[in-house]
């Protein structure tokens, strides 16, 4: 169709849709009835867009006859432009009529392009000729078309036959379309705010301001902003306590303009609460106040609404109240209370029974401020007759508020105050002996206070307990005291609380008593009493009792005899007195009276007890007087209890019930026919199998239980047997040896669903026989078969609820005949398990069976049985090859047969994992070795993130693979593992990341720490990671070596040493190239601080010159400067790891010094400020021994001696020049020598002396002879 063509359809359509709308008559708002809209406006054709920013319309030339006009759209990011883009008409007011809409030059708008999704603007002043061609527009701004209800804004691609040829042209969607971007058309911000919350409904009243008409909507509720104001209001519910965020959405011309989230806090219980109230006695028989408080936590202008009371149980609220008065303070209970009316209760309505009152409450006016508190004060009537009983008024404080609704629901405790009364029961006892315990009960629920029991005139309380009226058991964290003659005793509660309980919620009091030994058997000795007393002073409950003084003690015992035999009923017997009658009770219940028959009693348990554990109560009476109470216990078990099935449905087929009951007890279970039996555990526990048969009526499973005491219990479960049972399948198991005797009857077995239907088939489909599986599964039936016929049986089975299934073909063949060979234990395109492989089968009786693989090596060679044809054989397989091999049997006469079976390694799935290498983790660049494990033979390939191998291996048989590749040095990468295996496959991805340069750091030790020689220590720092650090020293010796880990840390262990001072330079080298250093670290032994000392000399001691050796002791590390007075340093020795040190210097030979020594480690000094050696002093030689005319005798050693310079030389010669010896003074100058003379010669001895500065002198000679020797003459 042409243009022209499409045009002239187009006005053609539009002049028939007017005529179908009710024929030519013009439409009161169209232009061409009344040439205008009464009220209109201008305003360019440029559009809002939902997605953001502005779309503008525009018309092009106009072409051909009918000089219509396309339109182009573009898209704008600013309403100015648009504005300035698009093309300017006049519209009808928004909400108003319809009218024609004109370019500025007069031509009309039209859809053009079918009444379909893809129609777009024309203009031509043709159109004008419709009057039907009128547009309005929405309130929301939309621009539609009256008579298909098509609107502008949306785009379409342009149309390459029609201008504008490219980019974008108008697109008219019916009941769509964008608003108008004209100001008066933009929505207006969405303002959301919180009116009120209702705490107790759970819901909330929003309200806000928002586009004028537009919708809003919360909650799947939505509400319309008023038209004139925008003003809106919206009701949300279901809300939670605490803190509620509700998205509030603005819409506007069917578009979602905005959204704002209010936040609503929901108060839990609302904001008016009950306050504590203390709690109020209530007194018998007279009228008391009770009050009740409650919080306002919420500023309120108003409050409408009732209150609910119920009175103290027991009492009644008084008559004709009316108006109860309410009292305000900001405190609460303790404080003082302001009246305030306007919170005053009014209208009280009472109940029928007086237990309860209603009230109005509205306040008149004012504002009610947050956190004060309201009090109430009911009156209330409390009967002579109450019980002492804790009981509460409650309340009920609901209504509206200008702060939402409230409710407070409290009460305010009370009790009745007055004594109870106290009943005590006690047996008698002998002059001098002791009663049974006796007992005192409060008759009322609860009393507290100490009680004090009395002992009767002429006795004295032998024991006294607090024990609980439930279960009698003692209360040990009671408190009794006893006076000194235990004539009374006060029972107090625990040591932490400051009542004691008494009542029959609670305790009551237990007592022996021991009577004087003066007593007279006969009397009756009263003034026993009971006494609880309040805080007040007050009795609460109180009552008297007596004891009657017995002839003699009594001798009642009691014992529950049971016996094995379960049908022989309980016994409870015992001994008693003379003429005494026994009464068994268990709690109220009277279970046998019986009289005492020579000394002995025994009554019969009756069954109606039942089980449980029962404690019976044993009261002997002689005459008309208590003589001897006594207690028996039995535990008689559980009654019976099925707890296994369930009722409801079960699969049919053996069943197992199990349940509960009493130990021993004989169990008889039963369903329908079938009956087991069991017996009950010591643990309770019981268990047997029953068989329940399907079908879809009830099947009661019954238990009953024969329990020692002859104690019959039955229970029950109901069971529908006609749940779904597991399918089994059904297969024909036998013959096993697959042959049959010919016309001789054959046992044909099999197995299937337990109570299935079995048909058993030949090939030819006739049915052979039928059976039925039993509760095992199992089914059976003989036939004759034969003479000669192979048959290949199939087993089909049928269940109740009709499953079925059929079984696998099962040959049977005639003795003797040639049997196909086929392969049992494996299947063709199966597996097998590596190791040793068992192959089975079946084949021709005898024939001899061989295997052999792709290879033609043989696996195995066996026979066939000579009866049933089966055959066996072992061989070794794997671990993971494939096998295709071939197995033929020969038969006995020469026929043969084959089958070939291909088999794989029966392999699990190992689910791919790299072992090497961690997500994330950094690699160390060169070449990086992956590891991992996989599933045996699966091929495993790595790629790179982009796509490019870069490894690949295959899983060995260990379920282990790897491949190195070239990393680094600066890249990252995202490795993908794919492992492969048959027709699986797995993922594993890997993010591997180069090296980050990192600093070089020092983090242990640090700066001041020292090292302890001789012992390890670690150097541990950062650095970038898989970088070198090297550690060395000022002398440049490398200390260690040491690569960083994958994340950067590095580590040395070392011994130093023994009192080195290290200065130690710290560099790493990444492998990239880049390095760094650390400042010098300085590295010194951790020593001890000692003192500094000369050891090898003292302080002013003469010297001997020569080379020297001065030692000392200081702290090891130290170093020790010496010098002399002349300031001359003579050394600098360091003290070594075991304190010392030493110099070795030449001094002297004349010289005397003042030495100052001075000891530095670190910060820390010590000095010894003169040390004093002195030269050697000239002294002329002298003799001290032999002294004048003293000799020598004959064989013995003598020692002369004398004096001389300090370390001189002293040498001994005879007169004619042959040396006696040499020897050298000491630093005080002393010398000797000791030496044999003689025997019998006359010495001239010459002496003489060198000092150490070379000076000589001598001694005159002198005479030494024996000392028997005739003297010189």
């Amino acid at each position: 169709m042409t243009h022209r063509s499409r045009l002239r359809a187009a006005i053609a359509a539009a002049v028939a849709a007017v005529t179908l709308l009710g024929g030519l008559a013009l439409p009161a708002g169209s232009a061409a009835a009344a040439g205008a809209t009464a009220r209109s406006f201008t305003t360019p054709l440029a559009f809002s867009n939902p997605s953001g920013g502005f779309i503008s319309y525009k018309a092009g030339p106009s072409t051909g006859f009918w000089k219509q006009r396309s339109f182009s759209a573009t898209t704008h990011t600013t309403y100015a432009a648009a504005a300035a883009a698009a093309d300017s008409v006049v519209l009808p007011d928004a909400g108003g009529g319809a009218a024609q809409v004109r370019l500025a030059g007069g031509d009309c708008l039209m859809p053009f392009g079918g009444s379909g999704g893809g129609a777009t603007l024309s203009a031509s002043p043709k159109y004008c000729l419709v009057a039907a061609n009128t547009w309005s527009v929405t309130t929301e701004g939309r621009v539609v078309f009256s008579l298909l209800s098509k609107a502008m804004g949306p785009t379409q691609a342009a149309d390459k036959g029609q201008w504008p040829y490219t980019g974008l042209r108008p697109l008219l969607l019916p009941g769509g379309g964008y608003p108008l971007a004209d100001p008066r058309f933009r929505a207006e911000p969405l303002v959301v705010r919180v009116d009120r919350v209702n705490d107790i409904a759970r819901t909330a009243v929003l309200g806000g301001t928002a586009t004028k008409g537009a919708e809003i909507r919360a909650q799947g509720r939505q509400t319309t902003a008023s038209a004139a104001t925008g003003a809106w209001s919206l009701t949300v519910t279901g809300l939670a306590v605490g803190t509620n965020r509700i998205p509030v959405t603005q819409r506007v011309g069917g578009v979602d303009q905005d959204t704002v989230t209010a936040v609503v806090t929901v108060t839990d219980g609302g904001t008016v609460v009950p306050a504590p109230s203390a709690r109020v006695d209530l007194v018998r028989g007279g009228r008391s106040d009770v009050p009740f408080i409650v919080q306002n936590r919420a500023t309120r202008t108003s409050m409408t609404g009732v209150v609910e009371l119920t009175a103290p149980e027991g009492s009644t609220f008084t008559p004709e109240q009316t108006t109860v008065a309410a009292e305000t303070n900001r405190t609460g209970e303790g404080a003082t209370w302001t009246p305030d009316t306007r919170l005053d209760l009014t209208n009280g309505r009472p109940g029928d029974d007086g237990r309860s009152l209603r009230f109005d409450l509205a306040s008149n006016g004012g504002t009610l401020a947050a956190d004060e508190y309201y009090r109430y004060t009911l009156s209330v009537d409390t009967p002579a007759s109450a019980a002492p009983v804790a009981s509460e008024m409650s309340y009920v404080y609901r209504g509206d508020s200008s702060a939402g609704d409230y409710r407070a629901v409290g009460s305010t405790p009370t009790r009745v105050v007055g004594a109870a009364t106290i009943d005590t029961t006690v047996g008698g006892a002998v002059p001098g002996g002791t009663t049974d315990w006796g007992r005192s009960d409060v008759r009322a629920p609860e009393v507290r206070g100490p009680l004090t029991l009395t002992a009767p005139t002429g006795s004295r309380l032998a024991d006294v307990e607090a024990r609980r009226t439930t279960d009698d058991a003692r209360q040990t964290n009671y408190r009794i005291d006893y006076s000194a003659d235990r004539r009374t005793a006060t029972i107090d509660g625990p040591a932490d609380l400051t009542d004691a309980f008494w009542g029959a919620d609670h305790q009551y009091a237990a007592f022996r008593l021991t009577l004087d030994d003066d007593v007279r058997p006969g009397d009756v000795l009263d003034g026993g009493a009971a006494l609880v007393r309040s805080a007040s002073g007050a009795a609460s409950a109180e009552g008297s009792f007596d004891v009657r003084v017995d002839d003699s003690a009594p001798s009642l015992t009691a014992e529950v005899v049971l016996d094995d035999d379960v049908t022989r009923p309980a016994t409870i017997s015992g001994v008693g007195d003379a003429d005494g009658t026994v009464t068994v009770r268990e709690g109220d219940t009277v279970l046998g009276r019986t009289a005492v028959v020579a000394g002995t009693w025994s009554i019969t348990l009756p069954s109606s007890i039942g089980h449980g554990d029962h404690t019976f109560v044993v009261e002997q009476t002689v005459g008309d007087r208590p003589f001897g109470r006594a207690e028996a216990r039995v535990d008689l078990g559980s009654a019976v209890d099925v707890i296994e099935p369930e009722n409801g449905k079960i699969v049919p087929g053996l069943t197992t019930v199990r349940g509960t009951g009493a130990a021993r007890a004989e169990i008889t279970v039963t369903a329908d026919d079938d009956v087991a039996t069991a017996t009950v555990a010591d643990d309770g526990r019981w268990e047997a199998r029953v068989e329940i048969r399907p079908g879809h009526t009830v099947v009661p499973v019954t238990a009953s239980q024969h329990a020692r005491g002859d104690l019959v219990t039955t229970d029950a479960a109901q069971v529908v047997p006609d749940g779904p049972q597991e399918l089994r399948g059904v297969v024909v198991t036998e013959p096993s040896s697959h042959f049959y005797t010919p016309l001789a009857d054959t046992t044909v077995q099999g197995t299937a669903t337990p109570y299935a239907t079995v048909e058993i088939r030949a090939q030819w489909g006739a049915v052979l026989a039928t059976a039925v599986a039993d509760v095992n599964g199992d089914w059976a039936f003989d036939r004759a078969f034969g003479p000669s016929a192979r048959y290949a049986l199939t087993a089909t089975q049928s269940l109740v609820d009709g499953r079925g299934s059929t079984s696998p073909v099962f040959e049977l063949f005639a003795d003797g005949s040639f049997v196909p060979l086929v392969v049992t234990s494996h299947s063709d395109g199966g597996t097998y398990v590596p190791g040793t492989v068992t192959f089975a089968g079946r084949a021709t009786q005898g024939a001899y069976i061989e295997a052999r693989n792709q290879y033609d090596r043989v696996l195995f060679s066996t026979r066939a049985s000579q009866v049933a044809g089966a055959w066996t054989a072992e061989t070794m397989l794997g671990p993971v090859a494939a096998y295709e091999i071939t197995i033929t049997q020969k038969a006995p006469d020469g026929t043969t047969g084959r089958i070939t079976l291909e088999l794989v390694p029966e392999l699990d799935f190992v689910d791919l994992a790299v072992t090497s290498h961690v997500d994330g983790q950094t690699y160390r660049p060169g070449s990086v070795a992956f590891t991992g494990t996989g599933t045996p033979t699966a091929a495993v390939v790595a790629t790179n993130q982009w796509s490019q191998p870069i490894g690949e291996a295959t899983v060995d048989a260990q379920g282990e693979w790897s491949f190195s590749r070239e990393l680094g040095p600066s890249a990252d990468y995202d490795v993908t593992f794919t492992q492969t295996f048959r027709d699986r496959s797995d993922v594993v991805t890997l993010e591997l990341r180069a090296p980050v340069w990192r600093p070089l750091a020092l983090t242990s030790p640090v700066e001041g720490d020292r090292y302890a020689p001789g012992e390890p220590s670690e150097f541990v720092g950062t650095a970038t990671p898989y970088s070198t650090v090297t550690a060395t020293t000022a002398a440049g010796n490398v200390l260690f070596s040491v690569e960083t880990d994958v994340d950067g840390v590095w580590r040395n262990t070392r011994a130093y040493g023994p009192d080195n001072v290290y200065r130690i330079d710290i560099a790493q080298q990444a492998r990239d190239g880049r390095t760094d250093s650390l400042d010098t670290f300085v590295w010194a032994p951790d020593l001890p601080w000692a003192p500094l000392t000369v050891t090898s000399h003292v302080d002013g001691e003469t010297y001997r010159p020569r080379e020297l050796e001065l030692r000392g002791t200081g702290a090891p590390g130290a170093v020790v400067e010496i010098t002399n007075q002349w300031g001359t340093v003579m050394g600098r020795p360091v003290v070594d790891a075991d304190g010392a040190w030493s110099l070795r210097r030449v001094f002297g030979p004349d010289a005397d010094y003042a030495l100052r020594l001075v000891m530095t480690r670190d910060d820390q000094t010590d000095e010894i400020g003169r040390f004093e050696l002195r030269a050697p002093v000239w002294t002329e030689i002298e003799l001290v021994a032999p002294a004048p005319g003293e000799g020598y005798g004959d064989g013995e050693a003598f020692t002369m001696t004398g004096r001389a310079t300090p370390f001189a030389i002293v040498r001994a010669t005879t007169s004619l020049g042959g040396q006696l010896f040499e020897t050298a003074a000491d630093r005080d100058g002393i010398w000797s020598n000791t030496r044999f003379h003689g025997p019998s010669y006359a010495y001239l001895i010459d002496l003489t002396q060198e000092s150490a500065a070379g000076v000589t002198g001598d001694h005159p000679r002198f005479r030494f002879a024996p000392a028997d020797f005739p003297a010189e003459r």
